[in-house]
C-alpha cells in the first residue's frame, strides 16, 4: 500500500514537471515569433523605402528627358562657341530673345543633325568646335543656314508664327511652301536688305516684335524699294519753264545713276550743258559733249554715270536763269 502510493506520487511529479516543460517551449515558440514578425515589418518597410527612392529617382530622370532641347543649353552652346566673323547672335540675351520669343524654335530631338529645330543647331555649335566654325555656326544660327531645316521651312515657319490676322502672309503651309520655292535664296544669312528669302527670313524673325513692319518686307512679291524687294526701278524727274518766267522747275535735282530727266521747255526758253565755271560766272558758251534742249522742246536726258551737270538758258543765263543737276 505505501508503495503503490509512492509510485502516484512518481507519477504526478512527472506530470508537473512535463507541463511546465511544455508551457517553457510554447513561450519560446511565441517570443520567436514575435522577433520574426518585426523582423519581417523591418525588412518590408526598407524595402518600400528602397522602392519608393528608385521611383522617385526615375521619375526625376524621365523629367530630364521629357524636358528637351532647351534655348539655355542651345544659347549657351552657340555663343561659346561661335564668336567674332563666325557670332550669330550679338550675346546670349539676343539668342534667348530669338529662341523663345521670336521664332518660337521647335524643340526637335537630342542628336538630330538636321531640320528646323532646337535640337539640330545645338549640334551644329558642337560640331562648330570640333569641326569648324566657318561651316557649322551658320547652322546653329537663326535661320539654320539650309541644313537646320531648309530656307523654305525657316521662312513659312516664322510667317506662320510672327505674321498672323490681319498680318497673315499665306493661306496655309502649302501656300506658303509653293511662293517660297520661286524667291531667290543666294543671300547671306542675316541680310537685312536684298532681294532674297534670307533677307526676308531677317525681317520675319524681327515680325515678333513689330508685324505690321515686318510681315510687309517678309513678302515674296515685296514692293519694289522695300528692304527685301527689288530694286526700285529708274525715276523720271521734270525740269520745266514758263512764258513770262525765266527760272528752271526745278533748278536743283538730286538724281539717282540710271534716272531720266525730261525737260519741259517753253518756246522762248532753251537749256544747255555748260562748264561749272561758266555757270559760276552766268555764262552761256556750251559745253563740248554736253546735253542741249531746243528752244520749246520736250525732251528725256537719262544720266547714267554719277557726277554734277550744270545747265542756262542761253538768251536768258546772264539773268541767273541756270540750273543743276546731281547724279549720285
Amino acid at each position: 500500500m505505501i508503495a503503490s502510493t509512492r509510485l502516484k506520487g512518481a507519477h504526478l511529479a512527472l506530470a508537473l514537471a512535463c507541463v511546465a516543460a511544455f508551457a517553457a517551449c510554447s513561450a519560446d515558440e511565441d517570443n520567436s515569433n514575435a522577433g520574426g514578425t518585426a523582423a519581417d515589418s523591418t525588412a518590408s518597410a526598407d524595402t518600400t523605402a528602397a522602392d519608393t527612392t528608385v521611383g522617385a529617382d526615375a521619375a526625376a530622370d524621365d523629367d530630364v528627358a521629357s524636358a528637351g532641347p532647351t534655348c539655355e543649353a542651345y544659347c549657351a552652346a552657340v555663343t561659346d562657341a561661335c564668336v567674332g566673323a563666325d557670332a550669330q547672335y550679338a550675346d546670349l540675351a539676343a539668342c534667348t530673345t530669338y529662341c523663345k520669343d521670336s521664332a518660337k524654335l521647335p524643340a526637335g530631338a537630342a542628336g538630330e543633325k538636321s531640320g528646323n529645330s532646337i535640337a539640330c543647331r545645338t549640334e551644329h555649335a558642337a560640331l562648330a568646335v570640333s569641326k569648324g566654325a566657318a561651316t557649322h555656326c551658320p547652322h546653329a544660327g537663326p535661320s539654320g543656314g539650309n541644313v537646320c531645316g531648309s530656307w523654305c521651312d525657316n521662312y513659312c515657319h516664322l510667317a506662320a508664327t510672327n505674321c498672323a490676322g490681319g498680318d497673315a502672309l499665306f493661306a496655309d503651309a502649302a501656300a506658303c511652301q509653293t511662293a517660297c520655292a520661286t524667291a531667290a535664296n543666294d543671300g547671306e544669312a542675316g541680310a537685312m536688305a536684298g532681294d532674297t528669302l534670307q533677307c526676308r527670313i531677317s525681317h520675319l524673325g524681327l515680325a515678333a516684335a513689330g508685324p505690321a513692319t515686318h510681315c510687309p518686307h517678309g513678302k515674296i512679291d515685296a514692293a519694289a524699294g522695300s528692304p527685301c524687294g527689288p530694286a526700285a526701278g529708274p525715276k523720271t524727274h521734270e525740269v520745266a519753264t514758263s512764258v513770262g518766267e525765266f527760272v528752271f522747275k526745278a533748278a536743283d535735282l538730286t538724281i539717282a545713276v540710271g534716272d531720266t530727266v525730261k525737260f519741259i521747255l517753253t518756246n522762248n526758253h532753251n537749256a544747255v550743258e555748260v562748264a561749272e565755271a561758266t555757270w559760276d560766272a552766268n555764262g552761256a558758251a556750251a559745253l563740248a559733249g554736253g546735253f542741249t534742249v531746243a528752244f520749246g522742246a520736250t525732251k528725256e536726258v537719262v544720266f547714267d554715270a554719277a557726277g554734277t551737270h550744270w545747265f542756262v538758258c542761253e538768251p536768258h543765263a546772264s539773268m541767273g536763269m541756270k540750273g543743276k543737276i546731281t547724279v549720285k
